[in-house]
């Protein structure tokens, strides 16, 4: 989630903003009627990579 180019400052603010976020993210029924047959990953990396494809296809459809 973090840039090589961010300060360890930056990065610790970065994850501080970006782990809440990501909870309510996961809680919404907005992902869970996403997720709907597939399994919620246990490790942080592929559970922020998940939420990522879901922010993204979201946005895209909001576009249209």
């Amino acid at each position: 989630m973090t840039s090589p180019a961010l300060s360890s400052d930056t990065a610790l603010c970065v994850q501080a903003v970006w782990k809440p976020l990501r909870q309510a993210i996961v809680e919404s029924s907005g992902f869970q009627g996403w997720l709907q047959g597939r399994e919620l990953p246990s490790q942080d990396a592929e559970l922020d990579q998940l939420v990522h494809h879901y922010l993204e296809q979201t946005l895209s459809h909001l576009a249209y």
